[in-house]
């Protein structure tokens, strides 16, 4: 039987070596290839004589037999290492045999353009998901999005996944982009009205609770979403120790240790983060700016927060407050009207959400 990382060598382009070695132990013909099938078990006597090593992968599979499947499968690959029909056959053996992490390596391998590339992609999307990898799922149908962005379905789910995984500024981004392209859902425009929050809000569903989000950045945004900013530090605590699996939640992270007012882990997290692409890291720079009455500097990064996500009421309060500490009345005015705007725009986002469970 070969073993797992035999056939991960198998799978890689760059193994020819590897590969012309197998072939050269394993020239067998196609009759020599139906012996995989265990000799004198029901599944084997009934199978017909296969005509290379991929059609006995398929009779094998069919038959029950997913270890002769699989060693079988894996011959054909070695004969054919860029068959992606055989690639997603090995996929859905590994998976079935509890391999699933191989199973998602090898079904990643499939090129876009097979029959069987977005079947594939829809596989490992569900498997990410049903591995609690949310935000690697969401990952998989972004770069696929963008590949082939007239699968309208992929864009809607990709969306649904970012929320999930509370990663609101990209899905907010996605949310705009069908937006423009006509496509955007009533749930989809609602969510572009409030960025920084999880969607729905706490205030859409009161009864819905961190659980109906992804571990990791997917419930500190809902803790961040009610107030709850502790519990939200507490829930990035591991990643912000061990490594942020992305900049997003490194930004939350920033500005939760901001909402805290824990100013020394907060500046050892400025000295290292790399999330200045996110409104979340302005809006928390802009934070301790402001409670360390650096005002301008404090101005500059609220105004980029805002710049980067309009929804942020937050972040507009809190240039009302510095621009009056500046004495800036008429943009104090500019920013009390904004923050006024905005709360009545959720309001109104509450009631249309609350019509369309009706």
């Amino acid at each position: 039987m070969i073993s797992p990382n035999t056939r991960r060598c198998c799978l890689a382009f760059g193994t020819c070596v590897l590969v012309a070695l197998v072939m050269s132990c394993d020239r067998r013909s196609p009759a020599d290839v139906n012996a995989d099938a265990r000799p004198g078990t029901e599944s084997s006597s009934s199978l017909k004589p296969a005509s290379d090593a991929f059609e006995l992968a398929q009779q094998l599979r069919d038959a029950g037999d997913h270890d002769g499947a699989t060693n079988a499968v894996y011959r054909a690959l070695i004969q054919a290492p860029d068959n992606p029909d055989a690639k997603w056959l090995a996929a859905e053996l590994e998976a079935i045999r509890g391999n699933v992490e191989l199973g998602i390596e090898i079904a990643a391998s499939i090129p876009m353009e097979a029959g069987v590339g977005p079947t594939a992609i829809d596989w490992r999307v569900q498997q990410l998901v049903n591995l609690g990898r949310v935000s690697a799922a969401a990952d998989v149908l972004r770069s696929a999005s963008q590949q082939a962005s007239d699968r309208t379905r992929w864009r809607h789910d990709l969306w649904k996944l970012l929320n999930r995984a509370g990663r609101r500024q990209e899905a907010s981004e996605q949310a705009m982009s069908l937006c423009r392209d006509g496509l955007a859902t009533e749930q989809e425009l609602l969510s572009l009205i409030s960025q920084a929050r999880s969607y729905p809000t706490p205030e859409m569903i009161p009864e819905i609770d961190a659980s109906k989000f992804d571990p990791g950045l997917g419930r500190a945004r809902w803790y961040f979403s009610r107030g709850e900013h502790a519990l939200g530090v507490e829930e990035l605590s591991a990643e912000a120790s061990t490594g942020f699996r992305d900049f997003a939640s490194d930004a939350l992270y920033g500005r939760l240790l901001a909402e805290t007012q824990r100013w020394d882990a907060f500046r050892d997290w400025s000295r290292t983060s790399q999330a200045k692409d996110f409104s979340d890291y302005w809006a928390a720079l802009g934070t301790y700016l402001g409670d360390n009455r650096q005002y301008e500097g404090a101005a500059r990064a609220l105004l980029e927060a805002v710049r980067r996500d309009p929804t942020d009421r937050l972040s507009v309060q809190r240039l009302l407050s510095v621009m009056a500490s500046l004495g800036r009345t008429d943009d104090a005015d500019q920013f009390r009207h904004r923050g006024i705007e905005i709360a009545t725009t959720e309001r109104e986002a509450r009631v249309v959400f609350a019509s369309s469970q009706d």
